[in-house]
């Protein structure tokens, strides 16, 4: 199962109150749009003919728009399934990927 999924389906067993609920997803929204996001600047960058040098450096380095919106959005969704990182589905090389490198306490 992959963070996203795993969100969705806490969300859909219910139990947060609703405020917090309607924020998270949001949050999986703006997740979803980060990635989206990224790859329409990589489109646009190459539509408007960036400078061949500097897209080099982006993807050798993974500093591109679309590298940059997947990797934010992992960590937005990792640090969302944190909430239940005790549910047995929860899968702890997640951990990992939570700002700060997320293995200890919050």
């Amino acid at each position: 199962m992959n963070p996203r999924d795993f969100v969705v389906a806490r969300l859909d067993e219910g139990g947060l109150p609703d405020g917090v609920e309607r924020t998270y997803r949001r949050l999986l929204a703006l997740a979803g749009e980060a990635v989206t996001g990224g790859e329409d600047d990589d489109i646009v960058d190459w539509l408007l003919g960036a400078d061949e040098e500097e897209k080099a450096i982006e993807y050798l380095f993974g500093a591109d728009p679309a590298s940059e919106g997947e990797r934010l959005s992992l960590q937005l969704l990792v640090t969302l399934a944190a909430t239940w990182d005790e549910h047995p589905d929860f899968e702890a090389s997640w951990r990992t990927r939570l700002p700060g490198g997320g293995g200890g306490a919050d």
